[in-house]
């Protein structure tokens, strides 16, 4: 059945008794991968939002022109790293996210980025 959420056996329980026993992690940190392309600019305004409202500020690193990172950074996020070239993927994030947990090694990591810019046309976020 298209479009119907089936939650396993026990799911709730499960989640409402994590509520009642919530650990807070030692350290948190959230990295963003933004690509420069298409609608991002709609994405980022988007999940920026998402961010704010859960007092998260990610650590962003940024595929694209100095002026969309200027146009990032006047958002108020954080850019840890930018390059023009889209040929590296995710790589830079994930490597900085790796290497932030090898020093936090009891902290709790977020991983995000603008997930379908690549894709326009196709809007599989919303999938």
């Amino acid at each position: 059945m298209a479009g119907r959420i089936v939650q396993e056996p026990g799911l709730t329980q499960r989640i409402l008794e994590r509520r009642k026993h919530a650990l807070n992690p030692e350290v948190f940190a959230a990295f963003y991968h933004i690509a420069c392309m298409n609608n991002w600019r709609d994405v980022v305004l988007e999940q920026r939002l998402q961010f704010e409202n859960a007092g998260i500020a990610p650590q962003c690193c940024v595929l694209g022109k100095t002026k969309d990172v200027a146009w990032i950074v006047d958002q108020g996020l954080r850019v840890i790293y930018s390059s023009g070239s889209f040929w590296e993927y995710e790589i830079p994030t994930l490597v900085r996210l790796w290497e932030w947990c090898r020093e936090h090694p009891n902290g709790v990591v977020l991983y995000c980025h603008t997930k379908g810019v690549s894709k326009a046309a196709c809007d599989i976020r919303r999938v």
